[in-house]
């Protein structure tokens, strides 16, 4: 109410129909007709005449009113594609997925969802040589190592570097480039031993229109949707009520002409249940995709680890039988092996960086387009170093 009060305020039009016509979407002179006769007010009527007892009744009206959905050519997403090259040069891991959800309208307001998830890798700080860390310590502005460690490692959550303080026998608010040697080595071995992805929960990165929401998490559609979604069904495990626990990083973005905030603040996403519904089959998107990766994984690891045990055993066979019937030992346990790889095949399945089996049937698994799969060893560190890089740009 509050809203259209102030568009017909500062509108320029001239007539009540003119107003709705040219400030609304897809609204055409019989709807506008409809609302001014429902409100009991002339199409004709100055704008300007009209007070606040005016635009309630036009505010009653046009909820009575069918009107056609807006137009959703105005939303401007990400894409697929750029979400997973960002979060393959940001968030560290060997499984990247993403989702674009058709454009959707709430209350007359056109939005977009859009979610990409990564799983899994190394974390950065241990690919991180002591040389390369003290440079980074001598470089950072940050004040504290708490800070250091975030900002510096791309995927590094606060609980991360919380067990990285601790572990290293520091101070959270220490100053990074005061630390004595000692320190520094210490630090430099806490990162090397300490796996910080052990009890990690799911970090939820939070954007509107491209600018990420850093507050009031708790307060957001986005997070609310990501607790109320059942994650144990993608191989995550969860507790009632709780995030998700597992090397996750989850990235929702809405894209809006008129994103619904719960504050002027402009902090978090207001609880609309077209939102949440979007939102939810974004999650839901990703979330099958990681499934079908997480037990395909499983399914190989079983089956390599079943081989394993048959190699183990099959020279003791084949000697078995010879010394009974006195076959050739070596071909039987040739012929056993051709066997224990043929039952177990799956156990030699490769596949590329779009989810897809390498000499394989294609139809075996199929994880779409917007899928991306990386040898987590050939990730390098992903470290922020902008300062040394404008630096290095600037003195070329």
């Amino acid at each position: 109410l509050g809203r259209l009060a102030q568009m017909i305020e500062e509108s320029e039009a001239v007539s009540a129909s003119e107003f709705f016509r040219t400030r609304f979407s897809r609204v055409t002179s019989p709807v506008a007709k409809r609302i001014c006769d429902r409100a009991k007010v002339s199409t004709r009527a100055n704008v300007r005449k009209l007070d606040r007892s005016h635009a309630e009744k036009l505010y009653q009206s046009i909820q009575q009113t069918k009107i056609s959905p807006p137009a959703t050519d105005c939303i401007c997403p990400i894409g697929e594609d750029l979400i997973l090259k960002g979060l393959h040069q940001v968030v560290p891991g060997e499984f990247y997925a993403a989702a674009t959800r058709p454009p959707s309208v709430y209350r007359g307001n056109p939005f977009q969802i859009e979610v990409g998830l990564a799983y899994g890798g190394t974390a950065p700080t241990q690919n991180v040589s002591e040389e390369l860390l003290l440079e980074l310590l001598e470089e950072t502005d940050t004040r504290t190592i708490r800070q250091f460690l975030i900002h510096t490692f791309n995927g590094l959550g606060s609980e991360a570097a919380d067990k990285l303080v601790k572990a290293a026998s520091l101070k959270t608010r220490q100053n990074p480039s005061k630390l004595k040697p000692k320190e520094r080595q210490n630090l430099f071995v806490a990162m090397k031993k300490v796996n910080v992805s052990e009890g990690q929960q799911m970090e939820v990165l939070r954007y509107a229109n491209r600018v990420p929401l850093q507050f009031q998490q708790s307060a957001c559609a986005v997070t609310q949707t990501v607790l109320g979604t059942n994650w144990r069904g993608y191989g995550l495990s969860q507790s009632r009520g709780a995030m998700p626990k597992g090397p996750v990083s989850l990235m929702v973005h809405i894209a809006s002409v008129w994103v619904p905030f719960t504050s002027e603040s402009k902090e978090a996403i207001a609880n609309y249940p077209e939102i949440q519904k979007e939102i939810r089959l974004g999650l839901q998107a990703v979330g099958r995709k990681l499934g079908m990766y997480l037990r395909r994984r499983l399914k190989v690891k079983q089956q390599s680890d079943r081989r394993e045990i048959f190699l183990r055993y099959l020279k003791e066979v084949s000697t078995a039988v010879s010394d009974i019937n006195g076959t050739k030992r070596d071909s039987l346990y040739e012929q056993l092996v051709r066997v224990a790889k043929k039952h177990t095949s799956e156990a030699d399945m490769k596949l590329d960086d779009r989810g897809r089996p390498i000499d394989d049937k294609p139809e075996d698994l199929n994880l779409g387009d917007n899928v991306l799969i990386v040898d987590p060893s050939t990730h390098k560190a992903a470290i922020n170093r902008v300062a040394v890089d404008e630096e290095e740009s600037t003195e070329e």
